[in-house]
């Protein structure tokens, strides 16, 4: 689990919950339709169920990785900026970490299981392409941050969302598919390709560094189906 929520993240989880409650109002009033194959409330207790919680990890494995020299001041910042506790892992005098790989409730296991269902009632061959272009880019443009795992930028999310637009019609469940399972995979791909010099103490799939990508792509694909 995850620290307390630092300033910056406050900001944006509370950023969140505003956008929550726009698509309160939007699935109350019917406008966003059976774009997802569920009731359009049960479509919005999924979505705020991901966000209220993306604070729970689910620890699945751990491997060894290289432990960087970091001064205390350094390991103040980064658990400043990512809420998660280096300073127990920093510790130790080995120097390699004992690097937990947990599971995020809320950022993938939860979007993970809706994109399976979402696929399964809409087998395209298009969707298929357009997710190995989302994993590849994801992979590139992610990075591993000493101490901190896989980052992503929030804006690989807009991938998802141009692509869908251009080559379907029924752009909002292809975008969640393709934008959840390619953010998912691509950190995955990433995880797996960690070079002998980098390191980090914890590697959250869908949580810390990846979830504001996972997040934003299940608006965008929310949002889009009003259109």
């Amino acid at each position: 689990m995850r620290g307390v929520l630092n300033k910056p993240d406050l900001k944006t989880f509370l950023f969140f919950i505003f956008v929550l409650n726009s698509i309160f109002i939007l699935c109350y009033t019917g406008a966003v339709g059976d774009s997802f194959g569920m009731s359009p409330m049960a479509l919005f207790i999924m979505i705020a169920a991901m966000l209220l919680l993306s604070v729970i990890e689910i620890p699945v494995y751990s491997i060894r990785t290289k432990k960087p020299d970091y001064t205390w001041k350094e390991v103040e910042l980064l658990e400043k900026i990512y809420t998660v506790p280096l300073s127990e892992e920093l510790q130790s005098k080995e120097i390699v970490y004992n690097s937990k790989i947990t599971l995020n409730v809320g950022g993938f296991i939860l979007p993970l299981a809706m994109a399976i269902y979402l696929l399964s009632i809409n087998p395209k061959l298009e969707i298929l392409i357009m997710l190995l272009i989302m994993v590849i880019v994801t992979h590139l443009l992610s990075d591993i941050k000493n101490g901190i795992g896989v980052v992503v930028p929030g804006y690989v999310s807009l991938l998802a969302a141009s692509i869908g637009l251009i080559l379907l019609e029924n752009a909002a469940p292809v975008v969640f598919i393709v934008g959840v399972f390619g953010i998912l995979l691509g950190t995955f791909t990433r995880l797996l390709t960690i070079e002998d010099n980098e390191g980090s103490a914890f590697f959250n799939m869908g949580g810390v560094g990846s979830f504001n990508a996972v997040y934003i792509t299940v608006i965008l694909s929310v949002l889009l189906s009003i259109i």
